[in-house]
């Protein structure tokens, strides 16, 4: 049964961003390809970020963690915003900002779901697998795409010396809970986070509208 739970977890993973550009572009007619790039985008960051974790890789746990989180949230959330000021600027409208959001998750997906399938036939797998997966993936896309349409709002209106440092910490936040909360108190922590962020999101373009 574990086998299959990791295949389906795997599976999980793998399609969770597709379908979600699928129902994206159904809905709003939002363009793709600002996912593929945040796709794209990704390697290089993830690679340089951790070339410079591998530098403190062995410091206490505790002091890791909280060079991870911050490492992590820096990196990520400020590439997005490069990325977004920078190279796609001219293109990119809140629907396309939601594509990127959801293409840059979709890079720790895949590497979340070759793990998963890697688990088969290992007999490591936990029990809880699966129902972790479900959880872990649509929290992490969530959040993800929410920051990143913080990341926009402030770009578009001239906030981002409000919304990027906002953005950096939550993901930091985010990330740390993961490492140092029991699993059941950083799922609280972590939805948290993402409601808030997608609270913070909506009310944002609300008020962008009247402006």
């Amino acid at each position: 049964m574990k086998d299959i739970n990791c295949l389906l977890a795997g599976l999980l993973h793998l399609l969770a961003a597709p379908a979600a550009l699928l129902i994206l572009r159904k809905k709003t007619k939002a363009k793709i390809y600002p996912a593929i790039a945040a796709l794209a985008a990704a390697f290089p960051i993830f690679f340089i970020a951790g070339a410079i974790r591998s530098q403190f890789s062995d410091s206490p746990f505790l002091q890791f963690s909280i060079y991870n989180a911050l490492l992590y949230g820096v990196f990520e959330e400020g590439g997005k915003f490069l990325m977004l000021r920078f190279l796609l600027a001219p293109y990119i409208t809140p629907k396309e900002a939601a594509a990127y959001g959801i293409g840059h998750s979709a890079f720790e997906d895949i590497n979340s779901g070759i793990t998963c399938f890697g688990l088969i036939g290992t007999g490591k797998a936990a029990a809880d697998i699966l129902p972790v997966t479900v959880i872990s993936a649509a929290e992490g896309m969530v959040l993800c795409t929410a920051i990143t349409l913080v990341i926009y709002y402030g770009i578009a209106f001239n906030k981002s010396r409000f919304t990027l440092p906002a953005a950096m910490l939550l993901h930091a936040v985010s990330n740390l809970s993961g490492r140092i909360l029991p699993m059941s108190v950083s799922v609280i922590v972590r939805s948290a986070i993402a409601i808030a962020v997608c609270i913070a999101a909506f009310r944002l373009w609300n008020s962008a509208r009247t402006q």
